[in-house]
């Protein structure tokens, strides 16, 4: 489309000018790994329900699943992170653990830490 400008500020926010819908913004997904031991199975169960979450907030998220060994390589790619395991290396980027998805010990807690997450992420 050569009459569309796409311009994106160094926010998560975009604007978009096009003929009919000049000044309206829209919201870019927030990029999010999910780790575990093999980046497979608990990342898939902890990605869906972080998904729901982040429907539930209206976050739109791009979810990628990974090896926990391979968080500190990749964590600056996204804008956060989130571990099924007792993880505490600085990756430079927001870091929650997420266990309690999937066990239910303190579920609520968890959930309350990834709600803030991604609208801290969001907002970026």
């Amino acid at each position: 489309m050569a009459d569309t400008i796409f311009f994106c500020v160094r926010s998560r926010f975009c604007i978009w000018f096009l003929s009919g819908f000049k000044g309206k913004e829209m919201f870019m997904a927030v990029r999010v790994m999910i780790a575990c031991g093999s980046g497979i199975a608990t990342s898939a169960y902890a990605g869906e329900e972080i998904a729901k979450i982040a429907k539930s907030i209206g976050v739109d998220v791009d979810i990628h699943k990974e090896r926990i060994q391979n968080v500190p390589a990749n964590a600056a790619n996204f804008d956060v992170c989130f571990v099924t395991s007792n993880f505490k290396q600085d990756v430079g980027t927001k870091l929650v653990r997420v266990d309690g998805l999937i066990s239910g010990i303190n579920e609520e807690a968890v959930i309350e830490e990834v709600k803030a997450a991604l609208l801290e992420a969001a907002a970026k």
